[in-house]
């Protein structure tokens, strides 16, 4: 009998200009069929994605890690926290985090502008917060697609 079936990998990219610089992380999924399953090589096919993503985002191959569904899921939730899936319904309120400098007290909010300076000297003007995690925050610059970088890898944020 033949089924249909999805492989997902996930990824860690550091230091590509498509991330600005920082952390970043994607997936790939490949829908097979059972019947062609016997010969599918699971390990070279990471290593070609692998390959095509450090080419893809212009990073070194050793810049892009194999990671767990976990990690990639906890670093790229929705700016709401976990989906909502199925008939659950959403809450008329929700609580909404706050990024808070402890050296001079300025709070950002999801939907500021900023620019943050990376510890390593980099970094990234016209950012729209766009999410806030415990980690770091996600964030857009009008590209469609959003970026995350973490505070530990932070070392200033000024806003507009």
């Amino acid at each position: 009998m033949s089924m249909k079936v999805s492989i997902s990998l996930y990824f860690r990219v550091k230091g590509s200009g498509f991330f600005c610089g920082e952390t970043g992380y994607t997936e790939t999924i490949i829908d097979l069929d059972t019947e062609g399953l016997e010969n599918f090589k699971l390990s070279q096919y990471a290593e070609q994605q692998r390959q095509g993503i450090a080419e893809f985002c212009k990073v070194p191959v050793e810049n892009v890690m194999v990671i767990s569904r976990q990690e990639y899921e906890e670093n790229t939730e929705d700016r709401h926290g976990e989906s909502i899936k199925g008939d659950k319904k959403m809450s008329r309120y929700e609580t909404e985090k706050l990024i808070v400098d402890r050296e001079n007290g300025k709070t950002f909010k999801v939907g500021d502008i900023v620019t943050y300076k990376n510890v390593s000297g980099g970094g990234c003007g016209g950012c729209i917060i766009t999410k806030i995690t415990d980690k770091g925050f996600h964030f857009n610059q009008g590209t469609g697609r959003d970026k995350s970088v973490r505070y530990e890898d932070v070392a200033e944020i000024r806003g507009r």
